[in-house]
């Protein structure tokens, strides 16, 4: 799996390369994209069942709709969720920050 890192500053338009980038490489094979969510962290909606089978210490939990899936690990850590990816088959894998990890980077 081939990983890419895009970072810079806020408001600076990681997010819409991001999605360009995305568009060019699902020619060439399946991408995943990640984002480090940092201080802000990732938010699940409060009483909701995917939220009270995570408050439940299920290792894996999620949801799925007739349109797409998500899937929430207990793991919080980047090699972790790189490792699924790449059992998933992504061929190439954006990562938008981890600026103290050292992957090949675009800076923006």
């Amino acid at each position: 799996m081939k990983i890419i890192q895009i970072v810079g500053r806020s408001k600076t338009g990681k997010t819409t390369f991001i999605k360009s980038l995305i568009g060019a490489l699902s020619a060439h094979g399946t991408v995943g994209a990640v984002k480090h969510l940092g201080h802000h962290g990732f938010m699940l909606e409060p009483g909701k069942d995917t939220t009270i089978y995570h408050e439940s210490y299920a290792a894996i939990s999620g949801g799925v709709d007739d349109g797409k899936s998500v899937i929430i690990k207990r793991e919080g850590d980047l090699d972790s969720t790189l490792e699924t990816l790449c059992n998933a088959g992504v061929e190439y894998a954006i990562l938008e920050g981890f600026k103290s990890r050292p992957f090949p980077r675009i800076v923006i």
